[in-house]
């Protein structure tokens, strides 16, 4: 008993250390990099800052250039430093969510993970939706796991969390994915009555946007699923290309975080449990497989929030089981933890570099 009492103190303290030297390593080394300077979502703000609202994605993620309307900076500034406040939101989110639904030693690790992971490193400070709908993503099921995963709730619970639901939608569309997933638990658990207010104050949002942007812009999410297609073709030269897809989607994932989620699955003998990981995971995955116009590594971010859990759980897992092996156990628990965590740090860091046209984007840049 006493040994895992200092090993729980060794993952805790050991992990802890790691997270905040990996996002400081990131913040310094690949602040706002210089691909990103010119995303269709900065030029959209652009646009919007000299009240030009006639724009696709004003449509589809009017938070987020609302934001970025109202600060007094340029966009991109205020873009860039909404993205690094939602890294450190998400870095923190992602703990406090896979502590709902595993522990705490698999919640370290689990933020630990998404803070090294090299394709949220690239954007973590970019003036793009991703991470900001990364954040969304897990702020929606924390709290869904922390306030209502019994579901024995007020009425005016549910409604104010499907309210609160359906303005981090239009932070970014792919946010959709967690509705999917809580609907698809509490249809599961039969709670029909707090699915049916939880969707009812989702929509009633959305429709009414949508409605307004159809009568006033004549754009809607049908459109913008139009231009994404349109942007496969320009890229690919098909509508949907899903080798290149997929092969984008496992290297933004790594190799690492796929072995971990499946060591996840494999391990977890919570029968209950392994049911609503699948849940969590599945329209995550599909919606990032099925996503047409992102040909690039960044496209895993979608599918993070339904599996890092799994990855923290799995490494801890993982680490647990090394640990009881006679070589692994002379080494030491916190030995073995610390070389494991500085491999994977230090090769996301490396896979940062060379997506980035092999360089560095340092902070100090902006300091001069």
């Amino acid at each position: 008993m006493k040994s895992n009492t200092l090993w729980n103190y060794d993952i805790k303290r050991i992990t802890t250390i790691f997270i905040i030297i990996s996002v400081l390593l990131s913040i310094t080394l690949f602040f706002s990099i210089e691909k990103y300077y010119e995303s269709d979502l900065a030029l959209s703000a652009r646009l919007i800052k000299n009240n030009d609202f006639q724009i696709m994605l004003f449509v589809v993620r009017p938070i987020t250039l609302i934001l970025a309307y109202i600060s007094p900076q340029d966009p991109i500034q205020s873009l860039s430093i909404l993205s690094l406040l939602s890294y450190l939101a998400s870095v923190y989110l992602s703990y406090k969510f896979t502590k709902e639904v595993y522990d705490e030693n698999s919640a370290l690790l689990a933020s630990y993970l998404l803070a090294t992971n090299f394709a949220v490193i690239l954007v973590s400070s970019a003036p793009m939706a991703d991470i900001p709908s990364l954040a969304s993503n897990l702020a929606i099921l924390y709290l869904f796991f922390n306030k209502l995963k019994n579901t024995i709730k007020s009425k005016k619970a549910w409604l104010m969390y499907g309210l609160f639901t359906s303005l981090l939608i239009l932070v970014r569309e792919n946010v959709l994915t967690s509705v999917i997933a809580i609907c698809v638990i509490l249809y599961y658990k039969k709670a029909y009555r707090q699915l049916m207010v939880y969707l009812s104050s989702v929509f009633i949002v959305l429709i009414g946007w949508q409605l307004f942007t159809t009568i006033q812009f004549n754009m809607n999410y049908l459109t913008q699923l139009s231009t994404g297609l349109s942007l496969s073709v320009k890229y690919s030269g098909v509508f949907y290309n899903p080798i290149k897809v997929m092969s984008y989607l496992m290297s933004g994932l790594t190799p690492l975080l796929i072995i971990l989620a499946l060591i996840g699955i494999l391990l977890d003998e919570d029968e209950e449990r392994f049911k609503i990981v699948h849940f969590l995971a599945l329209p995550s995955l599909l919606l990032a497989i099925l996503w047409p116009a992102i040909y690039e590594p960044r496209v895993a971010i979608i599918a993070l929030p339904g599996v890092i859990h799994l990855c923290g759980y799995g490494l801890n897992s993982l680490i647990t089981q090394l640990s009881k092996k006679p070589f692994y156990k002379n080494c030491g628990n916190s030995l073995l933890l610390t070389i494991l965590l500085t491999l994977n740090l230090v090769s996301n860091l490396f896979l940062a570099y060379i997506n980035n046209g092999f360089k560095i984007s340092p902070i100090w840049r902006f300091l001069r």
